[in-house]
């Protein structure tokens, strides 16, 4: 919470990536928001677990 209130007076511009929940959605709903699939850093080492996941990427422009 204290990011977000940080980056609410940026000046400049941000980019910002975070794990998706709605908790963060919530939390960045005043930003611009883009929703990506990626795949998991460490693929090889979870064989049985899902290899992607949901990641948001949360700017002011």
């Amino acid at each position: 919470m204290r990011l977000c209130e940080v980056l609410k007076n940026v000046k400049g511009r941000f980019i910002l990536s975070y794990n998706d929940c709605e908790f963060v959605r919530e939390l960045y709903k005043d930003f611009n928001i883009d929703e990506v699939e990626r795949n998991h850093n460490l693929v090889g080492k979870y064989k049985d677990k899902e290899y992607k996941y949901s990641e948001l990427i949360i700017r002011n422009y």
